[in-house]
């Protein structure tokens, strides 16, 4: 993984309409990244509320000390703008993983050359 970092665990928010999408990648992303995975759903139309639930799940990982990344590569921009405050409130690092090459959009991380792909730290 880039930056030396390797996820023991991947929290996926997800709306109601992506939670089929949020169940497939819990079935897949554990063999890719080697880490257990969690489903949190948020209200895509209540940013407030997206915020308060990213600021519960963050703390819950900070108090069993765990170190906390937010990527606000995927979702909604409503999503990554309440992630970034959240981790912006509590002094999270927040990452995003451009792509140089939109043919690869959609793509499971694996798949997508390394080439065509900057990860971006954002705070």
């Amino acid at each position: 993984m880039e930056h030396g970092v390797k996820p023991s665990k991947v929290i996926l928010l997800h709306t109601l309409g992506s939670a089929k999408v949020a169940r497939d990648l819990r079935k897949v992303l554990p063999h890719v990244l080697q880490a257990r995975v969690e489903l949190k759903q948020v209200n895509e139309e209540d940013v407030e509320s997206a915020i308060s639930t990213v600021e519960k799940v963050a703390k819950r990982e900070l108090e069993a000390g765990r170190r906390v990344i937010v990527d606000i590569t995927g979702g909604r921009k409503t999503m990554s703008a309440a992630l970034f405050a959240a981790a912006s409130k509590l002094g999270l690092e927040v990452y995003y993983l451009h792509l140089r090459d939109q043919s690869y959009m959609n793509k499971l991380y694996p798949l997508v050359p390394r080439g065509v792909q900057k990860l971006v730290k954002l705070r």
